[in-house]
């Protein structure tokens, strides 16, 4: 990734008389032409961005254009992030406030495709990675080969993210869509705390230890896990949005269902492969915090996908 002699501080445009720190501030480090856009989600978390900015596995995503968008809203987190994106050559953004995961997503994907024009890929994930294996350097021929053909319906490309601790698969996160019965049950456990405690204990203590592919082979799945995925230039082409109005959570069902609407397909792709720090990227938040979250994204998705109609004056 060659250094850009372009360095772009929005904050210098107001002294210029131009109304653009409202939002957010943008440094770029990164390199002049991107045929891909990568996008980390950042919360408190340079640490974490600094290990993967620095992980050769990561480094070797060709023609990818890397942004960094930092959610922390604090001066020193920004300094920090600064440097260490100037280090690595890659672009930082800094908004006044927290606009959530896919929210960050979407400001450094409008971001990208003024600087960079349309990408053929997006990569979002969390800070808290490692790539690992050599299935990475193939990503990008894959998903030339999608976009290239006319039959292509694939939208999004779900890795083998595995718990860095235990080695725990995350995907396929789910692979049917689940019915509405269903769905209202998981949204019961999800918005009662003492029941959604003792679920989320369950599940990392006897949740499956491994991923259920058995070989390298891609297979269509309904939805993957939003701590790292890949959308294609389909998914956009077609109407996708990354404009999710909750802070954090229900990110894989909103793309799922988007995808599946779209005539789409969500591929598990078991080559590509990562592992992954539970809750790294929510800064330290307390159980209580996350869970309430995750109960109103649900409310949210049950309501706006599985019950349309009680949804009243929309």
């Amino acid at each position: 990734m060659g250094l850009s002699s372009r360095f772009l501080n929005l904050r210098l445009a107001s002294c210029f008389g131009l109304d653009v720190t409202s939002k957010y501030l943008v440094k770029q480090f990164g390199i002049e032409t991107a045929e891909s856009c990568c996008v980390l989600v950042n919360y408190h978390s340079h640490d974490d961005v600094e290990k993967l900015l620095g992980d050769s596995t990561f480094r070797a995503l060709a023609d990818c254009a890397v942004w960094v968008v930092d959610n922390s809203a604090d001066q020193n987190e920004e300094q920090k992030l600064t440097d260490i994106c100037e280090m690595y050559e890659v672009n930082l953004i800094v908004p006044r406030s927290n606009l959530g995961y896919l929210g960050g997503a979407k400001v450094a994907f409008d971001e990208h495709c003024g600087v960079y024009g349309f990408p053929e890929y997006v990569l979002i994930g969390n800070v808290d990675l490692k790539f690992v294996g050599a299935g990475w350097p193939k990503l990008f021929r894959f998903i030339r080969e999608c976009n290239g053909s006319e039959e292509s319906n694939v939208m999004m490309v779900a890795p083998d993210i595995r718990d860095a601790k235990t080695g725990r698969g995350f995907n396929p996160f789910m692979v049917v869509r689940p019915g509405r019965i269903r769905m209202a049950l998981i949204v019961g456990v999800f918005s009662t705390p003492l029941i959604r405690a003792g679920y989320s204990t369950i599940r990392e203590k006897f949740g499956r230890s491994g991923n259920q592919a058995s070989d390298d082979r891609a297979h269509a799945i309904y939805a993957g896990h939003g701590a790292l995925f890949v959308l294609t230039k389909e998914f956009f082409l077609r109407g996708g949005r990354l404009s999710w109005p909750v802070l954090l959570y229900g990110e894989e069902l909103y793309l799922a269902e988007q995808i599946r609407t779209l005539s789409g397909q969500v591929i598990f792709a078991p080559w590509l492969k990562a592992l992954h720090v539970g809750h790294g990227s929510t800064g330290g938040r307390k159980r209580s915090w996350q869970f309430a979250l995750h109960g109103r994204a649900l409310r949210v998705l049950i309501k706006r996908y599985w019950f349309p109609w009680s949804i009243k004056g929309d």
